[in-house]
Formats: structure tokens, sequence, C-alpha cells
């Protein structure tokens, strides 16, 4: 495996180039799960919903569906919308 070959090749001084080659190799992603996730996040919203919506709010649920692990601060959000302008503007 290539941990015990680094680990081999670390008491081999005369080769400097092959113990930096397996310590690249060894810091590379093995799979791209995280993008992969992503994009079959996108194939769900999209087949349940797509014939009821528009481009822009499939956006939005995308990156609600995305995002969904950060925590937010409701008091803040409750703050904000009772201090904005309530009156309509229909003009």
């Amino acid at each position: 495996s290539a941990p015990d070959a680094l680990s081999g090749a670390r008491d081999l001084s005369t080769y400097p180039g092959i113990t930096i080659l397996l310590q690249i190799l060894l810091s590379l992603p093995v799979t791209t799960a995280t993008g992969e996730s992503l994009f079959s996040s996108l194939k769900y919203i999209k087949s349940y919903l797509r014939s009821v919506m528009g481009e822009d709010r499939l956006n939005g649920l995308a990156h609600l569906f995305i995002n969904r692990d950060i925590e937010l601060n409701y008091s803040h959000v409750i703050d904000e919308f009772s201090q904005s302008n309530r009156r309509l503007n229909f003009i």
C-alpha cells in the first residue's frame, strides 16, 4: 500500500524524489464525493418539483438543501423582519 511504501521510502535517503512523490500521492483526494453529493441533491430537487416551479425558486431551494447544515440565529432574523418597513408599494 502507499503508506507502507512511504514508510519504506523514508529510510532510503538516496531517492528523496520518491518520498516527495509518495507524500503528494497520499495527499490527493481519493473520491469526489462532495461534488457528487451536491449534484445528486440538485437532481432530487429537480425531479421532485420540476413541474411547479421556476428557475429562481429551483435555485433558492438548491441553496437551502445544499447548505442545510448551517445554523441560523432565528432571533436575528426576526429582528431584521420586525425593523423593516411593512408598507407595500404597488406603484
